[in-house]
């Protein structure tokens, strides 16, 4: 059972970039996940609001495609996670995050909008 960390705010599973921030690219975004037997894999979907394009693993813009980011401490408690774009063309972008523990438990989407400009 997914659940937050007393010592921290739900809404900190997203840090970076801020929300509604303007970035360069390539952008890190990063937060952080709990649960109480352990966060198995953060996944993150990043939507262009101008095109609706999505991200793919290879770097190009197209169709959805859900990502899986870097864990600090794959199957602790409590862990970082962060995500590093390739360059990205400046627009309005909205992110997708989900953490899941290794039972296939998870958080529901974390919606982040930022800009890269």
């Amino acid at each position: 059972d997914l659940h937050s960390v007393p010592t921290r705010r739900s809404s900190d599973l997203i840090t970076d970039p801020d929300v509604d921030e303007t970035v360069p690219s390539p952008v890190t975004l990063g937060g952080w996940g709990a649960d109480n037997i352990g966060v198995d894999r953060v996944q993150v979907e990043l939507r262009n609001r101008d095109t609706n394009q999505w991200l793919q693993s290879n770097g190009t813009l197209g169709p959805w495609e859900a990502l899986t980011a870097t864990l600090t401490s794959p199957g602790a408690p409590n862990t970082d996670w962060t995500y590093v774009t390739p360059v990205l063309p400046d627009a309005r972008y909205k992110m997708f995050i989900t953490v899941f523990d290794a039972a296939g438990n998870n958080t529901g989407q974390l919606i982040r909008n930022f800009e890269i400009g």
